[in-house]
């Protein structure tokens, strides 16, 4: 069946440029931004010399900068996925005109949050390895490469393949104490039983 993606821009308030308050950020910063914010973002890229990169971003999207990250979006799927990148993140809020620095707090409770998962994963002697077919996040290669060495340290490992990762349907699996997401990383996200191979290699 062929698919067609029609885009669509989102009504924002007026934005005005010269009102952005800029001297809220770092010197230098990575501007990040969801798809609906592109014009937004394209016109501070044109405007302020102190964005030194910019990039567009999925709720799996992965940075490699050490610069602080402004983010233009809405709500916390996105900022979620950035906190175990940077410890230094700022969002905008194009409604009121106002950016707001990710306090410390929420960052290290994110994290802490992953460790525990990491615990339950060490101490977990059946895995299960989650494998998408959707074009981009089929890693069977990957998670061959996980079972194998999985065995090594005497854990039962089972690679799940399907097409979309239903985690209601994990439940019919109550042998499996832990998975590992080879998929998008946000699936970890709807479980604390899954964690994101790359947090563990």
């Amino acid at each position: 069946m062929k698919t067609i993606f029609i885009p669509t821009k989102r009504k924002f308030p007026e934005f005005n440029i010269n009102k952005f308050p800029i001297k809220k950020l770092p010197k230098k910063f990575f501007l990040v931004y969801t798809i609906q914010y592109k014009d937004i973002a394209d016109k501070l890229k044109n405007k302020f010399k102190s964005i030194k990169k910019s990039q567009q971003i999925l709720g799996c999207s992965k940075l490699s900068t050490k610069l602080p990250i402004l983010y233009i979006g809405d709500g916390t799927f996105h900022i979620t996925n950035l906190y175990t990148q940077n410890s230094k993140i700022y969002t905008y809020n194009i409604y009121n005109n106002k950016i707001t620095k990710i306090p410390k707090s929420d960052i290290i409770k994110q994290k802490n949050k992953l460790k525990g998962k990491l615990s339950k994963f060490y101490s977990s002697k059946t895995i299960g390895i989650l494998v998408s077919t959707k074009k981009g996040q089929y890693n069977i290669v990957i998670a061959n490469k996980l079972k194998k060495q999985l065995e090594k340290q005497n854990k039962k490992a089972y690679i799940l393949i399907s097409n979309n990762i239903n985690i209601n349907e994990l439940e019919n699996f109550p042998n499996i104490e832990f998975y590992i997401n080879t998929a998008c990383p946000r699936i970890q996200d709807d479980s604390n039983n899954i964690i994101d191979y790359q947090l563990i290699n």
